[in-house]
């Protein structure tokens, strides 16, 4: 069977600014940005937390010893697309766009990740009532919006309005929440705050730059399959299709229906036994164990 799994409301972001590694076409697409830069976010959190092993970049479970499914990529499949890895570092260490996550930081100054230009706002873990946070600290608003569907209204934030959308973030998210380390710093608020701070520096929002976001409902991921049951126009919370009004905001418009497109997938991570014989396998582990001391 496929494997199944629930993906949270997230919004996803991109900081919309052309470089040598994402090209000049989709700068304002956050999907976009992921398929094109996650495979240099994840091979320079492989060379940061250790998880280096000859040709291989190993997934954090499997570099931890654990082979009951043992995933990695060969680091030349990632980095020669961009002309090796010095070449990578040369641009993206550099460009002020490239904000770090707090887990990133905890590695050390000298562990400087790359693209962090991109990441998702994740309603999991510790953040999964930040709607609600931040509904409760706008109580007393006359807007008709829903003060968590309001931040999210634009697609692209620069001035003023990602100054605003920084301060409300930062009140109700704590230093502590920096999302999933084994998302290589993907769903990092701070890291979209940082970038939201860049962007005060850019007066308008139709123009090129600032921060470009995608407001995203929770979805099920089944094999290559990501779909999005019903959901709320407005505030992207899960709906049925009744009259009903939306339970969190309460928008009676009738909802989205499901959406279907393709899984974001593991890439650049593929299934080492596909790759790598038994024999191979073997050693890789041996490795692995050595290191680790297991």
């Amino acid at each position: 069977m496929p494997a199944e799994f629930e993906t949270p409301e997230f919004v996803a972001w991109c900081v919309i600014r052309p470089c040598l590694l994402r090209g000049r076409f989709e700068l304002d697409n956050p999907i976009a940005a992921d398929r094109q830069l996650k495979s240099i976010r994840a091979l320079s959190a492989g060379i940061a937390s250790d998880r280096i092993y000859g040709p291989w970049c190993l997934d954090r479970p499997t570099a931890s010893g654990v082979f009951s499914q043992p995933r990695g990529f060969a680091v030349e499949d990632v980095a020669s697309r961009w002309h090796g890895t010095e070449s990578i570092a040369a641009i993206c260490e550099a460009c002020e766009s490239n904000f770090e996550s707090q887990h990133a930081l905890s590695l050390g100054p000298k562990k400087r990740t790359w693209a962090g230009c991109f990441g998702w706002l994740a309603l999991r873990g510790s953040l999964v009532d930040l709607p609600d946070r931040i509904a409760s600290s706008h109580a007393a608003s006359s807007d008709l919006l829903h003060p968590w569907a309001r931040l999210w209204s634009h697609r692209r934030l620069s001035g003023s309005r990602a100054n605003e959308v920084a301060d409300v973030l930062t009140s109700q998210i704590a230093h502590h929440e920096h999302g999933e380390a084994d998302e290589e710093g993907l769903d990092d608020p701070h890291r979209l705050i940082a970038a939201l701070r860049s962007a005060t520096q850019i007066a308008d929002e139709n123009s090129m730059g600032g921060v470009a976001v995608l407001h995203m409902p929770a979805g099920i991921v089944r094999g290559k399959d990501w779909e999005w049951p019903s959901h709320c126009r407005v505030c992207m919370a899960p709906k049925g299709a009744s009259n009903k009004g939306c339970s969190r905001c309460g928008d009676r418009s009738a909802p989205l229906s499901l959406v279907r497109r393709r899984s974001r997938g593991i890439r650049p991570y593929r299934d080492l036994t596909e790759l790598l014989s038994a024999e191979g396998l073997a050693e890789l582990a041996t490795q692995v164990q050595s290191r680790r001391g297991i």
